[in-house]
């Protein structure tokens, strides 16, 4: 999404690990997936993914949080040609992704979007809502590895944080 946003509408957003796509330190899209897997095996992946794409205005409660691609370009955007850019550059992306069988050749390209790169963040593990400082940690975000893990500096070591494990949130509001 990040590459079709800037290649259709010239606007750079941002990666909030793992799963959220910020625009002016906002969110404008997430994604979830649910997997099916066996040892050594993937049974399915069913990725779901919501844009803000036409939305004008957000309900008070959201609304310093939520931004759509209508309101930060002012243009209203044809989702028709907005899912196609995705299409079309994930095909290609998950493409190369099978050949290499890691996330190698995508890890300076993701890196340079990652909103949170080396700025100070809260590891949360478990659910954010019942954080607890014994289930909670700080650190620097240094980018992701090849197999998308959180590198999170803390303490003078840096530590892979594993999708599914935990909730990374910015220090200094949402991102």
């Amino acid at each position: 999404l990040t590459k079709t946003l800037w290649e259709l509408y010239g606007v750079r957003a941002e990666i909030k690990w793992p799963n959220d796509v910020i625009l002016a330190k906002k969110k404008i899209c997430g994604i979830l997936t649910e997997m099916s897997s066996e040892e050594n095996y993937v049974n399915y992946v069913v990725t779901g993914i919501g844009i803000n794409a036409n939305t004008a205005s957000f309900p008070e409660e959201i609304a310093g949080k939520a931004t759509s691609v209508f309101q930060q370009t002012g243009k209203k955007i044809d989702r028709s040609e907005l899912i196609a850019g995705m299409i079309r550059i994930l095909c290609s992306d998950y493409k190369r992704f099978v050949e290499e069988q890691d996330l190698s050749s995508f890890v300076e390209q993701y890196n340079n979007v990652l909103v949170n790169r080396d700025k100070e963040v809260c590891v949360y593990y478990g659910m954010v809502e019942q954080a607890s400082p014994e289930n909670t940690e700080r650190g620097i975000a240094r980018g992701i590895d090849c197999d998308g893990a959180l590198l999170v500096e803390m303490d003078g070591r840096v530590k892979r944080i594993l999708s599914g494990e935990v909730s990374v949130r910015g220090v200094y509001g949402y991102v």
